[in-house]
């Protein structure tokens, strides 16, 4: 597995941009007069079909919601510790009429608002492809990928414009480019392509990644629209591509409105100033871990405008759920990856994939943890005791003994030995053949460029053992 784009850095910020990226409220959206809810939308004879809405608006947590539409009714509502907020659960049989109907709320006689909600009829046909040994994955980050639409380069509503000579900026590929672009990802040798986050991320800095959400339910509109992805999908996997999508489950922006104005305090911890501690990926494998180092380890922010989420609130899991479903629905993707799966929770994942796996029984589910060792690595497989229904793990054993194997310094003769050993280690997993993906570099890495002289070498391995 290869990618397009390694990590960037970024060796200095503007005072005003860290002030900014503090203190500027994204959801000033949100007046008096105004709701909104999340998700909007949902489908019919789901088997996920008691579904959490969160509505927000102007003191909400004292009203009363009702619905007035065949085949659904509310199961359970209350307000949230924060008071704009008002949970309601929304009960869809599978006799339910589609079509879009009003959630309206009260406050006593005296009525507040309303909010509009979806329900369509699902899709008969959608068959996710297996990924086995025999596919090439081609890992895509859109924006650094082809421009095809230069008039959405710069979005009104968006913090960050179009800046290729800024080298963190937003350069403006975007769906229509790679759209253009299939028959030279086929020639090329793919017969899968596993996008990045597609989400929109309206951060002031290092938003082109898109691993900084600032909205679960929408896409990044410098990307394309929501129909614009899910044609492109659509005509990958019509033309024998195979689509993986990422999600990101223990992140957010700072510019959500989770961040800014949380529902419950508890669904982002707070950050320790004084700590430049890194998340330890161990410390969920480790069956003798303090539950204070584990408390420690998932409360680590990735930066000062990329918040931790307590993956162990109800209400924030719920959510959460939510929307990875509302995503596989949408889109309808051969596969989904989970960003750095060492940094989740395992109850949180263990639900998550076993929800996964009820809906969409074939359905490619892959985990991505750092680990450097297969017995390691292993623990994130299916079966296992916390009972994961992941169906691949990325091989970070295998990706680190090779960058080792063939980096400048190396004797070859002697560094080919750890391969060796991490091949021969792959008894430890179900099906290491079709399920183990080798992806020699990444997002969160430094671009895998062996040294010159052994750079062909390298790739003879790659390419004959995977």
């Amino acid at each position: 597995m290869t990618s397009e784009l390694g990590k960037i850095k970024v060796n200095s910020i503007v005072f005003l941009v860290l002030l900014l990226a503090i203190s500027g409220p994204s959801w000033s959206q949100f007046s008096a007069n105004k709701m909104a809810c999340w998700p909007q939308e949902w489908w019919i004879g789901m088997k996920y079909n008691k579904v959490q809405v969160l509505i927000k608006g102007n003191n909400l947590s004292t009203a009363r919601a009702a619905v007035s539409h065949s085949g659904v009714s509310i199961n359970d509502q209350y307000g949230a510790k924060n008071k704009d907020y008002l949970f309601v659960e929304l009960d869809i049989t599978k006799n339910a009429s589609a079509g879009m109907f009003a959630i309206r709320i009260t406050r006593g006689n005296t009525p507040v608002g309303t909010v509009n909600f979806t329900l369509r009829n699902r899709t008969n046909n959608y068959f996710p492809s297996p990924l086995t040994g025999a596919d090439a994955i081609y890992q895509i980050v859109p924006d650094r990928f082809a421009n095809g639409n230069p008039d959405n380069d710069n979005i009104i509503d968006l913090f960050e414009k179009a800046d290729r000579s800024n080298p963190s900026g937003v350069h403006g590929g975007d769906i229509q480019g790679l759209s253009n672009a299939m028959n030279y990802i086929k020639d090329l040798g793919f017969n899968t392509v596993e996008f990045t986050p597609l989400y929109e991320s309206n951060q002031l800095i290092l938003s082109y990644d898109k691993f900084a959400p600032t909205s679960h339910f929408n896409v990044d509109k410098r990307i394309g629209s929501l129909n614009d992805i899910k044609n492109t999908i659509q005509q990958f996997r019509n033309n024998q591509l195979k689509v993986i999508i990422t999600q990101v489950f223990h992140k957010a922006g700072n510019q959500h409105v989770i961040f800014q104005s949380p529902p419950d305090p508890d669904w982002v911890f707070k950050r320790d100033l004084l700590s430049l501690e890194k998340p330890n990926p161990l410390v969920y494998v480790d069956p003798y871990a303090a539950q204070e180092d584990i408390d420690r380890h998932s409360k680590i922010w990735e930066s000062f405008d990329r918040p931790a989420l307590n993956l162990q609130n109800k209400e924030l899991k719920k959510y959460l759920v939510q929307h990875v479903l509302w995503w596989v629905e949408t889109f309808q993707p051969d596969g989904v990856k989970i960003d750095q799966t060492h940094l989740c929770h395992p109850e949180f994942l263990a639900q998550l994939t076993q929800v996964l796996r009820d809906e969409y029984p074939n359905l490619n589910i892959l985990a991505a943890p750092e680990a450097k060792d297969a017995g390691l690595n292993a623990y994130w497989q299916h079966d296992h005791k916390n009972k994961f229904q992941f169906t691949h793990l990325t091989d970070g054993p295998l990706k680190e003994a090779v960058n080792d194997a063939f980096a400048a310094y190396s004797d070859t003769h002697e560094a080919l030995f750890p391969i060796y050993q991490t091949l021969a280690s792959d008894h430890i997993y179900n099906d290491a053949i079709n399920q183990i993906i080798l992806n020699g570099d990444n997002h969160h890495s430094t671009d895998f460029l062996p040294w010159q002289k052994k750079i062909w070498p390298c790739l003879n391995f790659i390419w004959a053992s995977c």
